[in-house]
């Protein structure tokens, strides 16, 4: 969501009252085991992605991370890091992301949308 606000600018030597567009914040309450874990303030965009990564950052889960962004050696180093066996994503990995979840022994999923998805690596949890 997306508010306005009155502010007055300053640029170029001029000063002129205008409006300025800014996010308005949201409160994100996280159950887990019908247990309040926590309340976040944010704003309201992708909070299911946000609640995922509090979670994994608190060690309250581990076992499968998504994401809409590309899979890269950096994002599976984290991730391996938290013995996370599988990540989705509705994007294409790197080269080097496929070879160090490989290495690490990560199920990595790509172009996970609709009836499609490719399996990079690690697909006997998937296929057996």
């Amino acid at each position: 969501m997306i508010g306005k606000v009155p502010i007055i600018r300053v640029a170029k030597g001029e000063i002129n009252k205008t409006e300025d567009v800014v996010a308005k914040e949201s409160s994100l309450t996280i159950i887990l085991d019908d247990q309040e874990i926590a309340t976040l303030r944010c704003s309201p965009a992708n909070q299911e992605y946000l609640a995922l990564g509090f979670l994994l950052s608190q060690n309250l889960i581990n076992s499968i991370v998504l994401t809409s962004g590309r899979a890269s050696s950096e994002m599976l180093r984290k991730i391996a890091q938290r013995d996370v066996p599988v990540v989705a994503s509705i994007s294409a990995p790197t080269e080097s992301g496929i070879k160090l979840a490989d290495e690490r022994g990560i199920t990595l999923l790509g172009f996970v949308r609709e009836k499609r998805i490719n399996i990079y690596t690690n697909n006997w949890r998937l296929l057996t």
